[in-house]
């Protein structure tokens, strides 16, 4: 049996859908989403503080872009996302005919484009893509 002796909870939280983990090494922050309940959460290893910021809709994944703001892929498409206040200002919604369809996991490529699939959030049978958005100056991996 193997033992984890250096594992623990950093943030106790009441989450509905926790996903997303991205750090950001220049900030020493760690961004998660909680899907469901529509917050964006900022977890500062300098003060063990976690911030959670009220989203107005269901955000699936986040990338840091050039310039220390976010890239979000949300319930309604792309969008750009402030790290500080969580407001978001919509860049394309390109699954609009799907209105069950949200994007939800994503990440960005060696190349720097966020790259995010869409996923029916009643789990139903509408189809699911994967959509690469580019030039949104996220950094690359």
């Amino acid at each position: 049996m193997l033992a984890y002796n250096n594992v623990r909870v950093e943030v106790e939280s009441n989450a509905l859908l926790g996903e997303c983990p991205v750090w950001d090494a220049e900030k020493q922050l760690l961004y998660w989403l909680d899907i469901k309940g529509k917050t964006l959460n900022r977890f500062s290893t300098k003060t063990n503080l976690n911030q959670a910021l009220p989203l107005c809709i269901e955000v699936g994944s986040i990338a840091i872009r050039t310039g220390g703001s976010l890239v979000a892929a949300t319930r309604d498409g792309f969008a750009y996302m402030s790290d500080e206040t969580g407001v978001l200002t919509a860049i394309n919604d390109p699954e609009r005919h799907f209105p069950n369809n949200r994007f939800n996991d994503g990440s960005i490529d060696h190349a720097g484009n966020f790259i995010a699939g869409t996923m029916d959030d009643f789990e139903k049978t509408q189809p699911v893509q994967f959509m690469r958005w580019v030039r949104l100056e996220v950094l690359p991996v």
